[in-house]
């Protein structure tokens, strides 16, 4: 390995330490960062989280909406069975992002 090579190396290993430390700890994610556009369009039929919100068969604010009716708009809207799955992969990919963030590999 050059000495470039192995310089990179150790820039993206103390740039992903740190990631890893910013990620440390309990945080507070936007439901438009959570879900951005990426994430709706390859996982859903809606182009943002509001849209999808929106488009709920229900008159609730949505922490109000029935898991029932959830269920139901996430089995015919998007890649997932529940709302917990596409939470949880929504999670993953932003944690993901935000891990590897700088890095050039």
């Amino acid at each position: 390995m050059k000495k470039n090579g192995i310089d990179q190396l150790l820039k993206d290993l103390k740039t992903l330490e740190k990631n890893g430390k910013n990620l440390n700890g309990e945080h507070k994610i936007p439901a438009e960062v959570l879900f951005n556009h990426k994430f709706m369009t390859k996982y859903t039929n809606f182009d943002s989280f509001e849209e999808f919100v929106e488009a709920i068969p229900s008159d609730e604010e949505f922490e109000n909406v029935s898991d029932e009716i959830l269920q139901e708009h996430i089995s015919n809207g998007t890649t997932f069975s529940s709302w917990d799955e596409m939470l949880n992969e929504a999670n993953s990919l932003y944690i993901e992002t935000q891990l590897f963030k700088g890095i050039k590999f």
